[in-house]
């Protein structure tokens, strides 16, 4: 009888491991894509936070205003304000 625990316990510990553990250490860690993880949870942020991380990041602003970029990053903080945690 003891023997039937000790496999159903062992059992039970990796399940555990791998959805508590190693799925969550599987998930990307880059900026760009927790924004997006973030944004397809809380719609309504709509592409902000992932264009101010792209603003904040990239070396080669092109075309793109300064004054646009801080804009951009100013809406991002105050839409991320608004989420519920």
């Amino acid at each position: 009888m003891y023997p039937l625990y000790l496999v159903a316990t062992l059992a039970a510990a990796g399940v555990l491991t791998l959805r508590l553990v190693w799925r969550p250490l599987r998930e990307p860690v880059r900026p760009l894509a927790v924004a997006h993880l973030l944004e397809s949870r809380y719609p309504k942020l709509n592409d902000s936070l992932a264009s101010a991380i792209d603003f904040l990041t990239a070396t080669d602003t092109g075309n793109t205003s300064a004054r646009f970029q801080r804009i951009a990053v100013v809406r991002a903080q105050r839409a991320l304000e608004k989420c519920d945690t």
